[in-house]
């Protein structure tokens, strides 16, 4: 990753492998900023069908604090959307594609106080994954951005993502129906993920042999990772779902 890169957005990545991800924990340790935009569930739209997505990012993450469920969250606060129902075309309640509604979280006392989301009306995100911070806040900040309401619930294993087949946008008893965080930021300083561990070898030797690999780093100096358990929100046929997107 060029030195000159200042923050590095890493998105839906299909898989990464283990030196992919050396230099990404490099880049955190010499004080680059991160930004993952990630699924926990890989969703087919042409078939509306999902299965867990399988990234190689889950022990990275977990790591630096951050546990990516592989389930999908539902809302009563949602998007709706228009399907076809023989020659009509209906609009209705879709509760996988969740609304964060700032100014509601805001009077709930559920919306941190972050320039982030400050002036942020809502946010859709799309069949998202919840986050759980689940490292030491010792020394670190830790904010939880984005948030569902407090009805809430989620699927896992097996997904119904058929607007059609989908229950009422209620909670259903025994869901466990509670507000999920989708979007957390940790600011302070991180340990490598590779810290006394062997350094794995790049697919093609980048250097030249006049130059050196630049050293390991096992500690990082002050920077920022932010999580978000969703990536289609900032694609083109998503982006005008929500009036923050």
């Amino acid at each position: 990753i060029p030195e000159d890169i200042q923050v590095l957005f890493v998105i839906a990545p299909n898989s990464l492998s283990e030196r992919d991800k050396y230099e990404i924990d490099q880049f955190l340790m010499r004080g680059g900023k991160l930004i993952f935009l990630i699924d926990g569930v890989e969703v087919s739209e042409e078939y509306m069908i999902a299965f867990p997505k399988s990234d190689g990012l889950d022990d990275l993450l977990e790591h630096y604090g951050i546990k990516r469920e592989h389930n999908l969250v539902m809302d009563v606060i949602n998007e709706r959307v228009a399907m076809k129902q023989g020659p009509w075309q209906i609009i209705q309640d879709y509760p996988l594609w969740v609304k964060v509604n700032i100014p509601i979280l805001k009077q709930l006392g559920l919306a941190v106080d972050h320039p982030i989301i400050n002036q942020l009306d809502s946010v859709v995100l799309p069949w998202a994954s919840s986050l759980e911070y689940t490292g030491s806040s010792e020394g670190n900040q830790v904010w939880e951005l984005l948030k569902t309401s407090p009805k809430s619930w989620i699927q896992t294993g097996q997904f119904t993502l058929d607007p059609s087949r989908l229950p009422p946008p209620l909670p259903i008893q025994g869901m466990g129906e509670k507000s999920r965080t989708l979007a957390l930021l940790i600011s302070g300083k991180f340990t490598s993920f590779f810290k006394g561990k062997e350094l794995p070898e790049p697919e093609a030797e980048p250097f030249s042999e006049t130059s050196q690999r630049p050293p390991r780093l096992d500690e990082s100096s002050e920077t920022a990772l932010l999580v978000v358990g969703n990536s289609r929100f900032i694609q083109d046929d998503y982006v005008n779902l929500g009036n923050s997107n």
